[in-house]
């Protein structure tokens, strides 16, 4: 029943730190009366070499394999895969190392004993996944390598039982900057658990536990800038594309006032028989040339 418990308190926490990140203050930014340059708005201030605190969202799918080992017949493998989403904060400004812990709820949508669906009975199950550790960075260019040692949690609610599993693992992925303040992040995680510390202990023991997980997110901040990203406007002047200077209509002459009679004057250049040109500047001149 404590398992329980816990377990709510987190999802709890999930969902609380994912709707209302401004409980941890980032930086409020800039007054909208401010007239300096974009690169100097996205650019943390000078006097700030203190640590700040950056969050990202995204969703997640983990995969999670337990083992009984049996003799003379085939293991029993327990099989789950559980798709949700994550929030994740990271403390950065320090040097070398960049901490990091991260929240995902999950509900498992698929469950299997030695390769057999198994149908839950009950729709209402829910994970909640623990992940915190070292982060080192590599940047190139538009992207941002990282990799971490960590410590793994999951507290999964199940019909049988609310399994807690915790262990260490390993994180890897890259960030590809989209904007000055926009980040599009992928990475990888692979545990090796302790699959007994829940209620299962004293009725199924579990012999080994893993998970992977995978997950796709964003994190948008002002603190952390991209001095190079992706949609640069800059990189696209280079393309020059066509200008169609079509000529301007020619203004035409004032109309004429009402009751004022207009005289109309035709100038035509035409070739005569000799091959001179003649004039003719009016119209009674271009009948009497035509008679």
């Amino acid at each position: 029943m404590g398992i329980n418990r816990l377990a709510f308190l987190l999802l709890a926490g999930v969902l609380v730190l994912g709707i209302c990140p401004a409980v941890i203050a980032q930086d409020s930014g800039f007054t909208s009366g401010e007239t300096a340059s974009q690169q100097d708005i996205y650019s943390p201030p000078q006097a700030a070499n203190q640590p700040y605190v950056t969050f990202s969202y995204g969703l997640a799918a983990s995969w999670l394999t337990r083992v009984i080992y049996q003799e003379e017949r085939s293991n029993f493998v327990f099989q789950d895969f559980l798709p949700g989403g994550y929030f994740g904060a990271e403390l950065r400004n320090l040097r070398y190392i960049t901490p990091m812990a991260r929240l995902t709820a999950y509900y498992p949508i698929l469950s299997t004993f030695n390769g057999m669906r198994q149908d839950p009975l009950l729709p209402l199950h829910f994970g909640v996944d623990f992940l915190a550790g070292i982060r080192f960075n590599y940047e190139v260019s538009l992207f941002r390598f990282h990799a971490a040692p960590a410590w793994h949690m999951l507290l999964l609610d199940d019909e049988r039982w609310s399994y807690f599993n915790m262990g260490a693992a390993a994180v890897a992925g890259f960030e590809l900057a989209l904007s000055p303040g926009f980040t599009l992040l992928i990475d990888g995680t692979a545990s090796i658990d302790d699959g007994n510390l829940g209620t299962n202990r004293l009725m199924e023991q579990f012999d080994v536990a893993w998970q992977y997980q995978i997950g796709l997110g964003i994190r948008y901040s002002f603190r952390m800038t991209n001095k190079s990203y992706l949609f640069d406007r800059s990189r696209f002047s280079r393309f020059n594309f066509p200008k169609f200077n079509l000529p301007k209509p020619k203004k035409n002459k004032k109309d004429p006032e009402p009751g004022v009679s207009a005289d109309f004057n035709f100038d035509f250049d035409i070739e005569g028989s000799d091959g001179e040109l003649s004039d003719i500047d009016d119209v009674d001149g271009f009948e009497s040339f035509h008679r």
